[in-house]
């Protein structure tokens, strides 16, 4: 328009004004402007265009994570069989590539958003339990998500508390703790015998507010309107992974995305027990049999007699010959309880009671402890398991050891509670008697932690959260950490296998199948082999 202008002047302008305001007015401001465009100089004329460069095909996701507590992952893109794994909140694991589907393509419709396939194995549903990118609940869980080794969270024990979404203030707190009493320690009932035997009141370190609680947030929201997930009931526990203060009051950070009152909840301190790596080659110091004193035990020495000799060996098949109890003299040393001790293998009876040697190799100095005061481990012979270097697991429910074993060489042994009815009887339910079940099995599942407890919903009485390196050969019987006691071969639990949280992750990563990176359960199936095998005897 301004050459229209600069060629016409005014009266050029007046012209234009009158056609707009005229029945042809668009028609005729097109024309003008049209014809003003063969008078502009050369200098004006429109420069070729250029041509822009193709647009970038958007890149592909490489991973997806975890929307949802679990996200499950199936052997093909279907929900039947079951699930082979899963990842967890915080947790995301790569996308593959298969049969001529790019890594990060649907692999195929009818679920969500469709199905992922995932390394090393499985697919994923895109559906709400999952995401291509990260969404803050993803984020926000990865702050809380388990460190590695032994003790993947702190633990604490409840005495009765609400578990809140976001930071309540006082007069929240005040109103909804009411109905649990005053917050202080509480002994616990005889039915949870040894529950308590680790527990402190040492608090955890103090730590700045996480990211997602500023300004009321929560894990899932910006701002949350809602304040209590749940109640954590007397006697349940729960993993944590920090503490902070907000409103003067100090608040841990549960491991499931809610917070709790620290002064509602008892901390336990970590387990130091752990068992020991063997080798029947000679080249270690320790070989079965292995003992532990059950409690701190005097030690006792045969008196060197004609009439005292003890046999080279014992087995079921040739007993010791009696000895009378002037044979036997009591020492003034003592061994702690729990403290490994190598055995010789020679037992003597003695006034009707029975002792066994310490030490590798027989000797007239040598010391000896009642067997009855002893957890024992011996070598059991590989029966029905083909394969030189098979791996296999042993557990003694009377004695209360655990040895792994490659083929016939034991590689390890430890103390590990079998179920707290002691010894099953022959035919009897081991789920009624509180009993582990005697047999062979497998591994059936892995998770690197799992909440237990004898009911399924939302809103339970009573729980155990995120046990460590939980191994299930029988449901709902498992191997798995006890982070609440260290007696460990004495009878402690419901049924299932307890043992330390050294000795857990060992055992996690000795027995099949193998946890794939980024998973955090998985099932023995075809993709991942069979699992381990287990027996258990009395």
């Amino acid at each position: 328009m301004p050459a229209l202008l600069a060629s016409d002047g005014v009266v050029g302008q007046r012209k234009l004004n009158a056609e707009i305001c005229g029945p042809g007015a668009v028609i005729a401001l097109l024309a003008a402007f049209s014809a003003t465009l063969l008078v502009l100089p050369s200098s004006q004329a429109e420069e070729p265009r250029k041509e822009l460069p193709p647009k970038a095909a958007p890149e592909r996701p490489t991973r997806v994570y975890a929307d949802a507590f679990l996200a499950w992952i199936y052997k093909k893109p279907s929900r039947d069989p079951a699930p082979i794994g899963y990842i967890r909140a915080g947790d995301s694991v790569a996308l593959r590539a298969e049969d001529g589907i790019p890594a990060g393509v649907r692999a195929k419709t009818g679920c969500g958003k469709g199905w992922y396939a995932v390394a090393p194995a499985g697919y994923i549903c895109l559906d709400h339990t999952a995401s291509l990118t990260p969404t803050r609940y993803a984020e926000s869980m990865q702050r809380l998500a388990p460190r590695p080794g032994p003790y993947p969270f702190d633990f604490v024990l409840s005495m009765g508390s609400p578990s809140y979404r976001r930071v309540p203030t006082e007069n929240e707190w005040l109103r909804k703790e009411r109905i649990f009493g005053e917050a202080k320690p509480r002994t616990l009932p005889p039915h949870w015998q040894g529950h308590e035997e680790l527990v402190t009141d040492e608090p955890l370190p103090i730590g700045p507010l996480p990211a997602h609680l500023t300004e009321g947030g929560s894990v899932a929201r910006s701002l949350e309107s809602r304040l209590v997930r749940r109640d954590v009931p007397f006697g349940s526990m729960l993993a944590v992974t920090g503490s902070f203060v907000e409103h003067g009051r100090a608040f841990l950070k549960s491991a499931d995305g809610t917070i709790v009152p620290a002064d509602r909840f008892r901390t336990f301190r970590p387990s130091t027990f752990q068992g020991v790596d063997l080798d029947a080659d000679g080249n270690s110091t320790l070989s079965l049999p292995l003992a532990w004193p059950r409690k701190k035990a005097r030690t006792y020495s045969l008196v060197l007699s004609s009439n005292c000799a003890a046999p080279e060996a014992q087995t079921k098949e040739k007993p010791s010959t009696p000895l009378a109890e002037s044979c036997l003299k009591s020492n003034d040393e003592w061994v702690e309880p729990r403290k490994v001790l190598s055995l010789s293998g020679r037992v003597v009876d003695v006034a009707g009671a029975r002792f066994a040697e310490l030490g590798k190799t027989p000797s007239e100095s040598s010391h000896w402890l009642p067997l009855r005061d002893l957890f024992r481990a011996e070598h059991r012979p590989r029966r029905g398991m083909a394969g030189t270097d098979t791996k296999w697991i042993h557990f003694t429910i009377g004695q209360g050891t655990l040895v792994t074993y490659r083929g016939d060489r034991a590689v390890f042994a430890t103390l590990a509670s079998p179920g707290i009815g002691g010894v099953p009887s022959p035919g009897a339910d081991p789920l009624n008697t509180r009993t582990t079940p005697v047999g062979t099995y497998r591994i059936q599942f892995k998770h690197r932690t799992d909440d237990m407890s004898p009911e399924q919903t939302e809103d339970r009485s009573y729980w155990i959260a995120d046990v460590p390196f939980a191994m299930y050969f029988q449901q709902p019987f498992a191997i798995h950490v006890a982070y609440w006691h260290e007696s460990f071969g004495e009878p402690m639990s419901g049924g299932c296998i307890n043992v330390s949280p050294r000795d857990g992750e060992r055992l996690f990563s000795f027995a099949d199948p193998p946890l794939p990176e980024g998973w955090y359960g998985v099932g023995a199936s075809r993709e991942f082999g069979l699992g381990t095998t287990v027996v258990i005897d009395r």
